[in-house]
């Protein structure tokens, strides 16, 4: 009934399936476990121009141009983070200071609780209880997102001895794998014939131009909303500007959280201290950030990688819905090598 390349193409395409989806589970899986590692191997990879370079120009041996190269980048990062941290704690001083405090905040709430009951008396019974378990609902997932942050929080200053740890492993790690790597990626490829490691070199080249563009359009989408925000944030003369453009760059990582966590609760503590034409001009750049985002992010995502940008949209769109964030993951990188095999000529 079917053509018989069809039914070849078909069966490659569902062992393909199988394979990425089985390497993309355990992957995240183990992933708390094997973090250094994996940070090891990309830093390794992303310093291998570089030991290449010290060995050729100034005839240093492997070992020694490891270590140098893995001293300079974790000094780097070290230094920037330094840096950020500094910065944030700076103005997360000068945003506490600014908080009011609970007395400021009372009368205003309280004043806004009255004026709300007089006009829920004169509502239908069946309306005002319907309100009342929207209000209930909205107090009790605030406090649940309170809780979970102040969890995290104590989460994270528990761990942080353990986060030490991970730094030092990484670091070993990346020097070892820096210094072996060629070795490693030699004896790897032994496992393939001729035209296996011709294929496998290909399907090399092809993932680490896919990852590296991959990671660009959304190094390039994060650090627009930053931009954006810090502009907004600058506008409208806040003092702590660049740890609120920051905090929503981060959260806009993460498209279950987005910057809407930053900007509603921004709008609401405004529109609580009656500063009216800020909590509106806050909902109105949010919706103008998003507009943004929608349009920009499926075209360059497409561009970047080679792909439709209606596919790109369906499986940010289906992949979020579905699974959040490793959903759309998911659905953007069985795109991306289902892409690279076909180029090669493997399905």
């Amino acid at each position: 009934m079917f053509d018989q390349v069809f039914i070849l193409k078909l069966k490659r395409f569902g062992l393909f399936l199988l394979i990425y989806t089985a390497s993309f589970f355990i992957f995240f899986k183990t992933l708390p476990y094997t973090l250094p590692f994996v940070l090891a191997i990309i830093i390794a990879f992303i310093n291998k121009p570089f030991n290449n370079l010290l060995i050729k120009k100034f005839k240093l041996p492997i070992s020694l141009s490891s270590i140098i190269t893995t001293t300079i980048t974790f000094s780097f990062i070290f230094y920037i983070l330094t840096l950020i941290t500094l910065k944030l704690i700076t103005e997360a001083k000068n945003l506490l200071l600014k908080i009011p405090s609970v007395d400021v905040i009372y009368p205003y709430v309280q004043n806004l609780l009255i004026s709300l009951e007089k006009h829920l008396r004169t509502l239908d019974p069946t309306i005002f209880k319907n309100i009342q378990n929207n209000l209930n609902t909205i107090f009790s997932t605030a406090f649940n997102m309170a809780q979970t942050l102040l969890n995290s929080l104590l989460s994270l200053a528990i761990k942080l001895p353990s986060l030490f740890l991970v730094i030092v492993i990484t670091f070993i790690a990346t020097y070892f794998m820096s210094k072996d790597i060629t070795s490693y990626q030699i004896q790897f490829t032994k496992i393939f014939n001729e035209e296996g490691r011709k294929k496998f070199s290909e399907f090399s080249s092809e993932s680490y131009k896919m990852l590296v563009n991959y990671l660009k359009s959304y190094s390039i989408l994060v650090s627009l909303t930053f931009i954006e925000s810090f502009i907004a944030f600058t506008s409208l003369k806040f003092n702590y500007a660049l740890l609120l453009s920051l905090l929503c760059a981060f959260l806009d990582i993460f498209p279950i959280l987005g910057i809407g966590l930053v900007y509603f609760s921004l709008a609401a503590y405004f529109l609580l201290v009656k500063n009216y034409y800020i909590a509106i001009a806050l909902v109105i750049i949010y919706i103008i950030i998003t507009i943004i985002r929608q349009i920009v992010e499926p075209k360059l995502v497409s561009s970047t990688l080679g792909l439709n940008p209606i596919f790109v949209l369906a499986s940010i769109y289906i992949g979020v819905k579905a699974y959040g964030f490793l959903g759309m993951l998911y659905l953007l990188f069985l795109m991306v090598f289902y892409n690279i095999l076909k180029k090669i000529k493997v399905i």
